[in-house]
């Protein structure tokens, strides 16, 4: 009975460590924007290590007893031998999966660079500016050792020059925010996102937060506003993996930065997204420290 209630808990606290960029979405504006990419890459991250620690706690007494012949029988989750190998299945796969979304994601990065013989380079001071020939208008940015900031000539003529601006500045703010390690997480999750589905909410939670935060970094909200309307609803195609102006909830972004700063902080609401991130974490850890009492 015991064992079951620890299990139920770990489940509950780690599935709403996991979900809590649901919460920090809705109540965004408790939050700095760059603070809330970060709260919401901290509690994606510390639900998935919790489960998966449970789940290798699970596992380790049956896979220990193949070398031994004695069999464990004491299981985090209840059950049998057939829930310690079902555990150490998932966390294995779980595991596989978002490895080969963390390859995918750099292999689209790296396909997404421009070399020097391509567009036009223009060196600037934290990054490569690169204007490629193209009547899509796109925009987009990598981080790494070398940033870029790739534009295409049709993003060039259709915007105004503050408008332009503002894009590029948003872009650089994806690169001095060191938004691709958070993209990093988020595509290392896509491949468990498509059969988990309610996963997807999530990743795409925190993808709002991250755009939204470029977004107050531009310092001009109202040509950044005047940018998403002209460009909404123009998906970038190829470059929903990395830091990309257009995409994302549009409408959303524009009401984000429509609100005035006074009404930004909401009394208490910080306190509670906190409380809840550190409540849930500590059940998980105090349920696992529990089990081996």
């Amino acid at each position: 009975m015991i064992g079951e209630l620890m299990s139920e808990a770990l489940l509950f606290a780690t599935a709403g460590l996991v979900a809590l960029p649901l919460l920090s979405r809705r109540f965004r504006h408790a939050l700095r924007p760059d603070e809330h990419v970060r709260f919401n890459a901290a509690s994606i991250i510390s639900g998935l290590v919790f489960l998966e620690v449970a789940l290798m706690v699970c596992a380790l007494p049956v896979v220990a007893s193949v070398g031994s012949g004695h069999l464990a029988d004491r299981h985090f989750f209840p059950g049998d031998a057939f829930i310690g190998w079902t555990s150490a299945g998932i966390a294995a796969l779980a595991a596989l999966a978002m490895i080969l979304g963390f390859v995918r994601f750099r292999r689209i990065e790296r396909s997404l660079r421009v070399e020097p013989w391509i567009g036009s380079h223009e060196q600037r001071d934290d990054h490569d500016l690169v204007v490629l020939d193209a009547d899509e208008p796109m925009a987009y940015a990598l981080g790494g050792a070398d940033p870029q900031i790739v534009v295409t000539t049709g993003l060039v003529k259709r915007l105004p020059p503050d408008e332009l601006q503002a894009v590029l500045d948003h872009e650089l703010a994806h690169i001095r925010l060191g938004h691709g390690r958070f993209l990093a997480l988020l595509g290392a999750l896509e491949p468990i996102a498509q059969v988990v589905r309610p996963l997807r909410h999530v990743t795409a939670a925190a993808r709002f937060a991250i755009e939204h935060s470029a977004d107050a970094g531009t310092g001009d909200a109202g040509a950044t506003r005047r940018a998403l309307v002209r460009l909404g609803g123009r998906p970038e195609a190829g470059t929903v993996a990395v830091a990309a102006f257009a995409v994302g909830e549009i409408a959303e972004r524009i009401h984000a930065l429509s609100v005035p700063p006074q009404e930004r902080a909401i009394r208490g609401l910080r306190p509670m997204l906190y409380f809840s991130a550190f409540g849930l974490a500590g059940l998980s850890l105090s349920t696992l420290i529990v089990y081996w009492i």
